[in-house]
């Protein structure tokens, strides 16, 4: 099982039509599977606290992409996810709140 074609790969296949050969969909079939659960398998080890966050794609090598350049953007610095964490655990409870 190619599970890691549409991630290396770096063209998708063209498209089925009434003309492809017998390889050209085998080719886009394996591609659009190995797309599909490499997609899912990203997102369901991805904590639920970001999911919400994340890029909505269709194609696993452009979802890479996009996460890419989520990590790598001021969000993610340290600095700022310190004092995000340091904010959050010194906030109290007061029990009028909904």
């Amino acid at each position: 099982m190619a599970l890691d074609l549409a991630i290396l790969s770096n063209e998708e296949p063209s498209a089925i039509t009434d003309k492809s050969s017998k390889d050209e969909i085998s080719l886009y079939e394996t591609w659009e599977r190995s797309n599909r659960l490499s997609l899912n398998l990203m997102r369901l080890t991805m904590a639920k606290s970001i999911k919400p966050s994340m890029p909505k794609t269709e194609k696993a090598r452009e979802f890479m992409k996009k996460i890419k350049e989520c990590s790598q953007s001021k969000l993610a610095d340290k600095s700022v996810t310190g004092s995000l964490m340091s904010e959050l655990t010194t906030k109290k409870y007061d029990l009028h709140g909904s």
